[in-house]
């Protein structure tokens, strides 16, 4: 099981993705079931409209925020599918990681040829106070939520963040596409690899009193490129 944020490059707007979700037009993908949660307008797919006019009212409310919906796929593997009542007991769980146990959400499972996955929406903006909420170090929350759903489901694991641990810091900035890379090909990125050996580099450069001595610092660790 692999879950992840969608990084969204455009601000857009919520039902624009929740009619994404609902209508799972991606080639061979089909909708599998789809659920509200903390909408007064209901659950069912049938109050859908009137559920995304609900959210984007609340969105409305907060004039600070910009981007306002969080976007998480959460994916099965090859094979693995659940009904609809465990697959809203374990979206609760990835809620809850995330501190959006009590955001309003719209929650989709498409089944196409290769796996199964779910699509969430979630409002940022909290229905009562208003205010934004941006989840802390959720790469890492997504990650810990995926072993404990797999264990408890009978599901296949994945591999996850927790199996870098004696190199990886909680506190990582390494960039979401080389998380993902290492994620999905369990590699480490070139940019954790350069991290690693920063030091060493650093004290050489300082060290180096030419270009060739500075271009033999960044040999020594494997930085070689074909202009060096």
């Amino acid at each position: 099981m692999i879950s992840k944020k969608v990084q969204r490059e455009t601000v857009g707007k919520f039902r624009g993705l929740a009619n994404y979700i609902a209508a799972a037009k991606e080639k061979g993908e089909k909708l599998h079931s789809l659920w509200m949660v903390n909408c007064n307008a209901g659950e069912e797919r049938a109050e859908l409209n009137v559920a995304i006019a609900e959210i984007e009212a609340i969105q409305e409310g907060n004039t600070r925020a910009h981007i306002k919906t969080y976007h998480l796929i959460v994916s099965f593997q090859q094979g693995e599918s659940l009904p609809q009542e465990q697959l809203a007991e374990i979206e609760r769980k990835y809620a809850k990681s995330l501190g959006f146990d009590h955001h309003q959400r719209v929650v989709g499972a498409h089944q196409n040829t290769d796996n199964f996955h779910l699509h969430v929406a979630y409002n940022m903006i909290h229905p009562e106070t208003l205010k934004i909420h941006h989840p802390y170090n959720d790469y890492l929350k997504l990650s810990q939520t995926c072993r404990a759903v797999e264990q408890q489901y009978g599901l296949q694991g994945d591999h996850g963040m927790e199996t870098w641990k004696e190199w990886r810091d909680k506190r990582d900035c390494t960039p979401e596409r080389a998380k993902d890379m290492e994620a999905h090909r369990w590699e480490q990125s070139f940019h954790r690899f350069v991290k690693e050996v920063k030091q060493p580099i650093l004290d050489g450069i300082q060290q180096a009193g030419s270009w060739s001595e500075l271009h033999q610092v960044f040999a020594d660790q494997d930085l070689v490129g074909s202009g060096v």
